[in-house]
């Protein structure tokens, strides 16, 4: 497709470009637009990169540029590849998108889940956030890449690549472990944390690795589903030792890397998790864990859900 400004782009690069929140089909300039009308633009550009795609990387335009650089050809083509790049970047560097983006509604996932997720950077931008899913299932997945120089970024967009492929695998831990053996053999050097969760007619299974983190909030008391998890070695050292959990899904589920989780004491953790609705409950949480200067001590990667209703 041939746009004003941008000249001939492929269609994944225009899918990125409306989640950046540039409308590509009007002549008239981007700051003429409404909030209302970039927002919609931008959620137009999510849905699209989403059916894409099959992988849901929510309003974070530099996790969605990391995963289409390594896993989509057509990204990549020269049409307009460094133009695309040029406006992803002052996008990110868009204080009116950060705002617009920083409270989106709540969402109802494929299977019925009401959902939020943040994927939030202090320097690396390192984890990961995604969901999966079909008419009646749901696999969530949180990653914090390690290893420096991008490495460990590479590590958890593999993760989330290898769960893609086979997010219904009998053993979730299979599932892990192949991807350990993955991402050992890469030549990048980077490790991961990850925690996966498949969500089947109201009962959550999963397995993780690392010290991200799942916990569900029911009325009556705060479980950690991942507490006999093994933190070392991590995902990619070829010695992951993934473990699994298993709960029925009462209340939320939360599902977090340590840049929330470490800096949260577990009252004011289980508080903000429930308190409000998921979008909102999920802004606050990571706003619970930021300096007083405002700068965040990690980066966090977040996702909160409970049963909703099913879409018609």
């Amino acid at each position: 497709m041939t746009t004003p400004g941008l000249g001939r782009i492929t269609p994944i690069q225009g899918y990125l470009l409306q989640l950046a929140g540039y409308r590509l089909r009007r002549t008239r300039e981007q700051a003429s637009l409404s909030d209302t009308e970039r927002l919609n633009v931008m959620r137009e550009g999510l849905a699209a990169l989403r059916r894409a795609t099959k992988v849901d990387l929510g309003y974070d335009l530099g996790a969605w540029e990391a995963y289409l650089l390594q896993h989509q050809e057509s990204f990549r083509h020269g049409y307009a590849k460094g133009t695309t790049q040029r406006h992803v970047a002052a996008a990110r560097a868009d204080p009116q998108r950060r705002r617009l983006v920083a409270a989106p509604a709540d969402e109802d996932g494929p299977s019925g889940l009401s959902l939020a997720s943040r994927a939030v950077s202090s320097s690396a931008g390192e984890d990961r956030v995604a969901r999966y899913g079909d008419d009646t299932r749901d696999v969530l997945v949180v990653a914090d890449g390690a290893g420096g120089s991008g490495a460990g970024a590479e590590a958890a967009d593999a993760v989330l690549h290898a769960i893609r492929r086979a997010p219904w695998a009998l053993d979730v831990c299979d599932v892990l472990r192949e991807a350990d053996h993955i991402v050992a053999q890469a030549s990048h050097g980077g490790e991961t944390t990850v925690v996966v969760a498949r969500v089947i007619d109201g009962e959550v299974v999963g397995a993780s690795v690392g010290d991200s983190g799942a916990w569900l909030f029911t009325p009556a008391e705060a479980v950690e589903l991942t507490g006999r998890q093994v933190r070392k070695p991590l995902l990619g050292s070829g010695r992951a030792r993934p473990v699994p959990f298993r709960a029925m899904l009462v209340g939320r589920l939360l599902l977090a890397t340590d840049g929330l989780l470490k800096y949260i004491p577990l009252a004011k953790l289980t508080e903000l998790s429930v308190r409000q609705p998921v979008a909102s409950s999920c802004d606050a949480l990571i706003q619970a864990a930021r300096l007083p200067s405002g700068g965040l001590q990690d980066d966090i990667a977040v996702l909160l859900a409970e049963t909703g209703a099913k879409r018609q």
